[in-house]
């Protein structure tokens, strides 16, 4: 494998393609890192960052690895919630932020990082904005993206703002895209989980009934991947919710659950249930020839 200090970089992340999305740290860094991180134990990002930090110099005669930066947090929200004010906080305090520009948001480009388009990413450029109110909520430049990117199998023109001015164009793009897959956790969590309203009102019975909401929803989704359902979530929560007081082979239960082979409804008599060992006219005959 060829040193990550050649211009060219390693060959299997030059056949991927992972080369042309890493700026800053390099791919083979980011696998050294990650496999000191398995051979130290490390217990977190910190523990990560900091032991590689101290040993940089023995780091770098691994053909040139170096150690990663800590990342704060990242922030990703809609448009709706952009306040100039707020982002500037952010960036203030070392947090990354990822949002969507709005239709009337003013500007001027300072400097342009992509020249004419590429791939999906059609711009990527540093502004600053022009309106005199937002210039002094928020006078530093922000980098603003043009990408085309796929909502429900249509490719739609999206303009997406950041802070981050060292990710690349298609990093920004596919961060934000990665929101709606938050939203729809949230959405099932809400939908099918008691949420809507609290036992409790103090902030420890909240965050409490938040967690073992959390904890539930693991649970079903284990359940969903082990037994290979076939059908909804939401489904699958309620098929749960209705068997709670009988004891039933849950594997068995959502197996045949929905298909023509399931034993949901009662095949015996009604009596054969109530009275065990009755045995109705005929039952035995019919037993025999099955």
């Amino acid at each position: 494998m060829q040193s990550d200090s050649s211009a060219s970089g390693p060959k299997l992340a030059r056949e991927t393609g992972v080369d042309k999305k890493a700026r800053a740290f390099s791919p083979w860094s980011h696998i050294v890192t990650l496999i000191y991180s398995q051979l130290a134990h490390c217990l977190s990002l910190n523990d990560v960052c900091d032991g590689l930090r101290l040993h940089g110099g023995h780091l770098s005669a691994l053909r040139g690895a170096t150690p990663p930066s800590r990342n704060g947090e990242i922030v990703v929200f809609d448009k709706a919630y952009v306040d100039f004010s707020h982002l500037a906080d952010l960036s203030a305090r070392g947090v990354f932020w990822v949002t969507r520009a709005k239709d009337n948001m003013k500007f001027r480009v300072e400097r342009k990082i992509q020249f004419g388009p590429h791939g999906a990413i059609l711009r990527d450029d540093l502004i600053r904005l022009k309106n005199k109110k937002s210039r002094k909520d928020y006078p530093e430049v922000m980098r603003r993206i043009v990408a085309r990117v796929e909502v429900d199998g249509r490719m739609l023109e999206m303009v997406f703002l950041t802070n981050n001015l060292i990710w690349s164009a298609s990093s920004v793009a596919d961060l934000y895209r990665s929101r709606w897959s938050i939203e729809v956790f949230f959405k099932q969590l809400k939908q099918t989980l008691q949420l809507g309203d609290f036992l409790g009102h103090n902030a420890n019975a909240v965050k409490l009934q938040v967690w073992i909401a959390l904890l539930v929803y693991v649970l079903l989704r284990y359940l969903h991947v082990v037994h290979a359902w076939a059908h909804s979530f939401s489904r699958l929560f309620t098929v749960l919710r209705s068997s709670l007081w009988r004891y039933w082979d849950l594997t068995s239960l959502l197996r045949c659950y929905g298909t023509a082979g399931g034993h949901l409804r009662m095949l015996g008599a009604p009596e054969q249930a109530v009275l065990p060992g009755y045995c109705p006219p005929g039952c035995g005959t019919a037993a025999a020839t099955r």
